[in-house]
């Protein structure tokens, strides 16, 4: 009976692996793997369908099997925004649960069929209409690793999440866990984007309920923000995470390996080049080879026994304890580098999903949620770049996050201010002074790491800019919104025109007297400043003066804004600290030293 198994699931892999292998994007097609999965290979990729198994006549095939074996254990969804969680199964639990190494590889094939040019538009249109696949894998899918027991019985680690529970798992079922729900998340980005370009809102409603849980949602209240802060930037226990967040706070976790390695001295294998080993696997993750480790331990092997002919007991024993030692040590390495690529990977559809849903569907979410929901998923970002273990890649693409949506949340806002203007507009109401506040120290403690890119803070200083500028314009268009007489034309000037964005709040200078107007949203912020000032503008000026040409822009206009949100105090420490470090000067100099390069850019040319 093992052997049948085995026999079983070594010829299921083999299926599978040809499959994979053939329907990658840009692989040749149609080919065997389009064959065995039931695709009409005379047909045009845009007039072709795939056969529902059940209609009269006709046949199922390897996609249809694949998709009965994912859909197990995942009930459809009775109303839009039930999530599968909610209902009550009694059938087997799902192949994720159950197998997740397998499910891993069949949610990767559904993928790569729903990207391939060649199988994109009949697989998509089959997984929505006949499947309702997105949405109820998308339901069901939990937010941590749901394992099963025999892999929880032989765990080769722990995975301890920040809410300190403790998930035992191998780092090869783990790692597959996460790859599959990344693959599942690729899907759903897809899907929001075709169904934007198709113009289906209704379909794509349902999919952003699941995301953002908009019909249950419970928007920001003000007496949250102290308690949010010491949680170091998430909703407060008494509002459950909507989908997007738990997905987002679900990688937050720390493996902890089961191999506990005694530490060793090297000595015989001291001078061996085990990065020589590192290989990409069938997963795409860089690992040590296990063949090419125990080649070049076998040749360290021979040569120390051509140089010691009668090796003692006590060599003997130092050889096995080091042989020990570098095996172990890349056994943890690879299970680190697994999860770790898984994460990444998950990190990256988690992005594509949010700005699918948040920039090409953003008119669809509820109009009146917006602006919390982008809030919500800035609080929890920049406490997790604040860690010192966070990967570069997976920094990066945060910081990215953190610009898309603080630029989003500028352009909302403005979009609310003309609707104030205009018509009384409930929604347009002021921003959250804690919350806001709460955000930018976050980014700020952020770019002050040690160790970072010039891209990475790059990046933030683009989301501070925006955080200034909306401070700013928020505290202008209050004043002017409640002047008599106030137009649509004052609050597009205030808003367009950055130059002048801050009109009705400027530090009148009348050579005796200064009249100073600050909001508490625009004061805090600059107090939010000045504590950080003597570190943040210095690093901004180093950037600014050395960096690649794109960042020193970027630079430049974070210092800009800077100066314009100290504008009404006295002291101005930020023009202070400028000062005093040279880099004004050196910023005067720069002019004038590119004054005849700029002339010979404006120059006409005969």
């Amino acid at each position: 009976e093992d052997a049948t198994t085995d026999l079983s699931n070594a010829l299921r892999s083999s299926v599978m692996s040809l499959l994979l292998q053939n329907t990658l994007p840009g692989r040749p097609a149609p080919n065997l793997a389009h064959l065995l999965l039931g695709f009409p290979l005379r047909v045009a990729p845009s007039e072709m369908t795939i056969q529902d198994p059940e209609a009269l006549g006709s046949s199922r095939s390897c996609l249809h099997t694949i998709l009965d074996l994912v859909n197990v254990g995942v009930p459809r969804l009775t109303s839009p925004s039930q999530r599968a969680d909610e209902q009550v199964e009694n059938g087997f639990p799902p192949l994720f649960e159950r197998n997740p190494v397998f499910a891993e590889q069949c949610y990767r094939l559904i993928y790569q069929l729903s990207v391939h040019d060649f199988t994109c538009t009949p697989t998509v249109r089959y997984l929505r209409t006949r499947e309702d696949f997105f949405a109820r894998h998308l339901a069901a899918l939990p937010a941590k690793a749901s394992l099963p027991q025999a892999i929880a019985e032989t765990s080769g680690g722990v995975a301890v999440y920040g809410d300190q529970s403790r998930v035992p798992a191998t780092s090869k079922a783990l790692s597959a866990f996460l790859r599959l729900r990344a693959a599942l998340l690729e899907c759903v980005a897809l899907e929001l984007h075709v169904l934007r370009e198709t113009k289906q809102p209704q379909r794509m409603t349902r999919l952003l309920q699941l995301l953002f849980d908009t019909t249950n949602y419970v928007p920001f209240r003000p007496g949250q923000s102290t308690l949010e802060s010491v949680m170091g930037g998430v909703p407060a226990p008494a509002q459950p995470l909507i989908r997007i967040l738990e997905i987002f706070e679900s990688l937050d976790f720390e493996w902890v390996d089961s191999i506990v390695r005694q530490p060793v001295d090297l000595m015989i294998y001291q001078d061996a080049n085990f990065d020589g080993c590192l290989d990409v696997d069938e997963d795409g993750c860089l690992v040590y080879s296990v063949p090419l480790v125990v080649a070049l331990i076998n040749k360290v092997k021979r040569q120390t026994q051509k140089l010691a002919a009668t090796m003692s007991e006590q060599q003997q024993l130092r050889l096995k304890a080091e042989t020990r030692y570098v095996l172990e040590s890349c056994m943890v390495e690879n299970h680190r580098r697994q999860i770790e690529y898984a994460r990444e990977v998950s990190f990256v559809a988690w992005r594509h999903v949010l700005d699918i849903a948040l920039h090409e569907c953003f008119d669809v979410l509820p109009h009146g949620q917006r602006e919390h929901l982008i809030l919500d998923i800035l609080q929890a970002l920049p406490a997790y770049l604040a860690r010192a273990n966070v990967s570069a890649a997976t920094a990066m693409l945060l910081a990215e996050v953190v610009l898309s949506l603080s630029t989003k949340l500028r352009e909302d806002r403005h979009r609310q201010l003309i609707l104030q203007s205009t018509v009384d507009d409930s929604f347009a109401a002021s921003l959250p002074v804690e919350r806001i506040h709460a955000i930018f120290r976050s980014i700020v403690n952020s770019a002050l790491r040690s160790g970072t890119s010039e891209r990475f803070r790059g990046n933030l200083y683009a989301a501070m800019t925006n955080f200034i500028h909306l401070v700013t314009a928020d505290a202008g268009a209050t004043e002017s919104s409640t002047t008599p007489g106030s137009t649509i034309n004052k609050t597009i000037s205030l808003l367009v025109d950055d130059s002048r964005r801050d009109i009705n709040s400027l530090a009148l200078s009348t050579g005796r007297q200064t009249i100073v107007k600050r909001t508490a949203l625009e004061s805090g912020t600059l107090s939010i400043v000045n504590m950080f000032v003597d570190r943040l503008v210095p690093l901004a000026c180093r950037d600014a003066a050395d960096g690649s040409e794109v960042w020193k822009t970027v630079s430049f206009t974070f210092l800009d804004a800077l100066v314009q949100l100290s504008r009404t105090e006295k002291a101005h420490r930020v023009l202070n600290v400028m000062a005093r470090e040279g880099f004004l000067k050196n910023f005067v100099h720069s002019l004038k030293s590119s004054d005849a390069d700029l002339q010979t850019v404006l120059k006409p040319e005969p």
